[in-house]
């Protein structure tokens, strides 16, 4: 039975509920949705490949894709912990945290500050 898009779950990986509630507010966000939603299909330059933003896009188009009921966000919370050593374990972190730097990130992307 195929599922409807955007209606899937996030697993929690250990804690990481705090997270997982972030992202589904963000991936159901309009205009988040549909640039990233446009950035798949080349209308939008793509972010850089293994970078949080390259993650986070391929997390929301599997969220999206309606193939999952439930999804596994590793990567994007290896990613994450990566760029961001706060969230390099499993304590919980803010979300607004995880916003925070997303957006930073994707800014230094757009100026090709991060390679």
């Amino acid at each position: 039975i195929a599922t409807p898009a955007g209606v899937c779950g996030l697993r929690n990986l250990g804690n990481t509920c705090f997270m997982a509630a972030g992202l589904q507010c963000l991936t159901a966000t309009p205009p988040v949705l549909s640039y990233f939603l446009q950035m798949q299909q080349g209308d939008e330059k793509s972010p850089l490949p293994g970078s949080l933003m390259d993650n986070f896009s391929s997390l929301l188009s599997k969220m999206w894709s309606g193939r999952y009921s439930v999804v596994r966000p590793v990567e994007f919370k290896q990613t994450l912990g990566a760029y961001h050593s706060q969230f390099k374990d499993y304590r919980q972190t803010p979300m607004r945290s995880i916003h925070q730097q997303q957006l930073e990130l994707k800014s230094a992307e757009r100026f090709g500050n991060i390679r």
